[in-house]
């Protein structure tokens, strides 16, 4: 939470007020992180819904989140994901991303005979296709 002040301002029980609101949504907006962005969105809307027990464990997997990149910008876009970058970066299991793989969901090649890659452009277009928004 150290990269976004505003929002730790809000989740710290200060009384919510419609400058900390708004600036707390301007530091989620310039995250360029999009799976970061995603998160804090929703971390931000069930802070919004007063959904207490929803709010600290999505605190808790924020912190988990930013524990290996506190203070650094995001990694560029490798050459190509591996199963095991890809669900680092996305907070899943390895596992996830190979079953979507089988199953066509996700494109993939292969380097030599078994290694799995998956290009960068491919991992944008699925993200862009999956994107779940906090209704």
């Amino acid at each position: 939470m150290e990269q976004f002040p505003t929002l730790a301002l809000l989740t710290n029980r200060q009384p919510p007020n419609e400058a900390l609101v708004r600036r707390a949504a301007e530091e989620i907006a310039a995250t360029r992180d999009p799976v970061r962005r995603k998160l804090l969105a929703s971390y931000f809307e069930m802070f919004r819904s007063a959904d207490r027990a929803a709010l600290e464990a999505a605190g808790a997997i924020l912190q988990l989140s930013e524990h290996g990149s506190a203070g650094s910008e995001p990694e560029p876009h490798p050459n190509a994901y591996s199963p095991r970058t890809l669900a680092k970066r996305w907070l899943c299991s390895e596992r996830h991303v190979r079953n979507l793989i089988k199953r066509g969901d996700l494109p993939h090649f292969k380097f030599g005979e078994k290694l799995l890659r998956i290009k960068p452009s491919d991992v944008d277009d699925f993200e862009r296709r999956n994107v779940v928004r906090p209704e």
